[in-house]
């Protein structure tokens, strides 16, 4: 079974482009290779370059090894692209934001609705930044998020420390 994803490369005039990844897209692989390995807006450029992949490893040589050798999808805003993205079937997102040259995730989420044609509605959460706590493990920080491309929810822009 696979946890998909998408890669998606936020620059820093508002435009993006996606990739597919088909496996292991859950926080603590995606997540972690993320983190660890593609850590610049160069890196990460690159990785978006070679298009869809089945699998994130930790070096651009290995991928290339197993790639699917389709393009990036390239969407005018972040908007388009989340207008466009699968709620159901891409279970995470993981963006990069040349602004602030970091990684933020949102996953697709779902909720029992009544009196819908539907029962279930899918929808992907807010993007939060993702981070590694102090034993190491990847999580979501829940105390900052983008309501809006490149905006925190009090519509201030991220700033960090370490």
């Amino acid at each position: 079974m696979s946890t998909r994803s998408n890669i998606v490369l936020l620059r820093e005039n508002g435009s993006c482009s996606a990739v597919y990844c088909h496996y292991d897209g859950y926080l603590e692989h995606n997540g972690r290779m993320l983190l660890d390995n593609y850590t610049s807006t160069q890196d990460v450029r690159a990785l978006v370059a070679m298009g869809d992949i089945r699998s994130l490893k930790p070096t651009l040589d290995e991928i290339a090894e197993e790639d699917y050798e389709e393009a990036p999808l390239n969407y005018n805003s972040l908007r388009h692209y989340m207008s466009e993205v699968d709620t159901l079937f891409i279970e995470f997102i993981y963006l990069w934001s040349e602004e602030d040259e970091s990684w933020w995730v949102s996953r697709s989420v779902s909720k029992e609705v009544g009196g819908a044609y539907l029962n279930r509605l899918y929808y992907h959460t807010d993007f939060k930044r993702l981070v590694a706590d102090e034993d190491g493990n990847v999580k979501e920080d829940y105390h900052n998020f983008i309501a809006g491309p490149g905006r925190l929810k009090d519509g201030s822009r991220p700033t960090y420390s370490n």
